[in-house]
């Protein structure tokens, strides 16, 4: 009897386990399919020629979304343009196309007028596979997935390095330039980091920008960026072009900055017309700057920052709108200084920065954004336009609260861009 009842025991036991793993079955084929993240681009600043790609040409600020986009995977800011890179190798361009900026296959010509922009994003045509993205102030860059860089928009002085000056308003390939992992659009300038670690640069030279121990008008196709010595720059991590400086991060977590330095651009304790090959970023006590994690500066731009991998900020050069973030309003800092609170702390929490010619910008580990520097067009985003902060501020959202959920920033000159995840 004993074994009979254990018996119906177990059967009974096994029956509700059965149950059980049908039900668990059931609910979880039952659950909805959860929607994918969406990645949308938001802008806020000063649009008079589409920039903040919302229909309008209005001063926006706070935060506005970009019309027309599907996935954002990157973008890029230039003077008065900007680009978005979406997920399928796609590039969309809105803004100022006065130069063939939008690489759509128009252009104004060199007129800025009410049918030289779009003020929504339009696609670039004949350009796909794309990883990575560049705005300069009048020309952009496309780094494609098979090391090629390809190149669109005003073309003086040969920065589009096609080996020719004529104006592309839709993607040419750069010449002579293969194996790319990086790069970089400035004001007439361009860079590109090779797989190897080295450097190439094209473009206008009047400053010694493009590296190769020589000052010239120009070079219309890369060369090689050198050192003082006359070796080849090599074990660079990270690249960045402004308006007449270049900037490179080692390896060893050290900066290597080239071109004009007359306004403190250089960052090395010296303010001297020129410098045509590299030298070493140096704090005020003379020591090189180390434990950099990523550099930031911009074609148009004056100044350069430099996170460091503590989370913080340095920043130097041009400073006469509060955009080097120490509290001071000044002409220029020729060393790099910490980038500081309203209370006087150092600025903490950064995971990236981005600048242009007159603010910063820092994305913090929690997805809020600050900015600092000139705010006469809104483009510090924290719903008021007053002329300067020389500290950072919280950019805000309509609402009042602070922008989260940010994966990417970007500067143009006078507005910003983010992506919203």
């Amino acid at each position: 009897m004993m074994t009979m009842t254990n018996h119906y025991l177990k059967a009974a036991l096994a029956a509700l386990m059965a149950l059980a793993l049908a039900a668990s079955l059931l609910a979880q084929f039952a659950k909805p399919a959860t929607a994918a993240l969406t990645r949308e681009a938001l802008a806020w600043g000063n649009g008079p020629f589409g920039e903040l790609g919302n229909g309008t040409t209005s001063v926006e600020s706070p935060p506005v979304e970009v019309s027309n986009l599907g996935a954002v995977k990157a973008i890029s800011a230039g003077c008065n343009h900007a680009l978005a890179l979406q997920e399928d190798g796609t590039v969309w361009a809105w803004g100022d196309n006065s130069h063939g900026q939008l690489g759509n296959g128009t252009s104004g010509n060199g007129s800025q007028g009410p049918d030289t922009f779009s003020n929504v994003p339009v696609k670039v045509s004949n350009l796909s596979g794309v990883k990575a993205i560049s705005a300069g102030c009048e020309h952009n860059l496309a780094l494609k997935a098979d090391g090629t860089v390809w190149a669109w928009g005003r073309n003086d002085y040969g920065r589009l390095g096609n080996g020719t000056t004529d104006l592309a308003s839709t993607p040419v390939e750069v010449s002579n330039l293969d194996g790319v992992k990086a790069i970089s659009a400035g004001n007439t300038h361009s860079l590109a980091l090779k797989e190897d670690g080295t450097v190439r640069a094209w473009g206008y030279n009047y400053y010694g920008q493009l590296g190769n121990a020589t000052v010239s008008n120009y070079r219309k196709t890369p060369v090689v960026v050198k050192t003082a010595s006359g070796a080849t720059l090599g074990n660079v991590r990270s690249i960045a072009a402004s308006s007449r400086h270049s900037l490179a991060l080692k390896e060893d977590g050290t900066i290597r900055a080239w071109g004009d330095n007359s306004l403190g651009q250089l960052g090395n304790a010296a303010i001297v017309g020129t410098s045509a090959t590299p030298v070493k970023v140096k704090t005020s006590s003379g020591a090189i700057l180390g434990k950099v994690k990523s550099i930031a500066t911009s074609g148009g731009c004056y100044h350069s920052l430099a996170l460091k991998t503590d989370g913080t900020v340095r920043a130097w050069g041009h400073n006469g709108y509060g955009q080097l973030g120490d509290a001071t309003v000044s002409n220029y800092r020729k060393t790099p200084v910490v980038v500081k609170t309203a209370s006087g702390a150092t600025l903490g929490g950064v995971r990236s920065i981005a600048t242009n010619a007159y603010h910063s910008l820092a994305l913090k580990e929690d997805g809020t954004v600050r900015a600092w520097g000139g705010n006469f067009d809104g483009q510090l985003g924290n719903a008021a336009i007053v002329g300067t902060s020389a500290t950072p501020v919280k950019v805000k959202t309509s609402s009042g609260d602070a922008l989260d959920n940010i994966r990417a920033i970007a500067a143009g000159t006078n507005f910003s861009l983010a992506i919203r995840q």
